[in-house]
């Protein structure tokens, strides 16, 4: 991949910088839930074409883009952007008081702790932001958050989801092995 994208290593290595800088803002224009993955996964698919030596690719930038166009259209198709939009979803948080006598709240709190933990520290930052405050004030901190990142609420939602999931699935794995 490397030789198509310059004559050098130094000319090819800001080849596929510029490539993949490329892709991430594609895939961010698209509302991507990570477009830093989607961009990667792009990339590791035209990377095994070229191993495989199978297609002659004279613009492989185009044909990036191309694979990225698949790649966004496989995610927008996937089982998980079928789900209940996140609003109609109970929010998941730790119970105000944990009695003494039920170890499964403190068990299950003990995983929830973990799994937040074991989250990137920028989705876990992202997740506690999302989740904070009440009401109208709730409302207009998320909105403001969306600004700050440069997106639009309903890719914040999606966002805050996907890891919400993520977190959901590792509280439900801890449980399970503590069982």
């Amino acid at each position: 991949m490397l030789a198509h994208l310059g004559d050098s290593p130094d000319r090819a290595g800001d080849g596929y910088e510029e490539l993949r800088l490329m892709l991430v803002k594609f895939f961010e224009w698209r509302d991507s839930w990570f477009p830093e993955e989607d961009a990667d996964e792009t990339l590791d698919r035209v990377v095994r074409k070229l191993d495989e030596g199978k297609e002659d690719i004279q613009n492989l930038t185009a044909y990036c883009f191309g694979v990225a166009r698949l790649v966004h259209l496989e995610h927008l198709r996937a089982p998980e952007r079928r789900r209940v939009q996140l609003e109609d979803v109970p929010p998941l948080s730790a119970p105000e008081h944990f009695p003494a006598e039920d170890e499964h709240e403190e068990q299950r709190l003990n995983c929830f702790r973990t799994c937040l933990q074991s989250l990137p520290s920028q989705t876990r930052e992202l997740v506690v932001t999302y989740y904070q405050d009440e009401k109208r004030t709730r409302i207009d901190h998320r909105k403001n958050l969306a600004q700050e990142l440069g997106i639009s609420p309903e890719a914040l939602r999606r966002r805050v989801k996907l890891a919400r999931d993520k977190l959901e699935k590792c509280v439900r794995k801890c449980l399970r092995r503590l069982t």
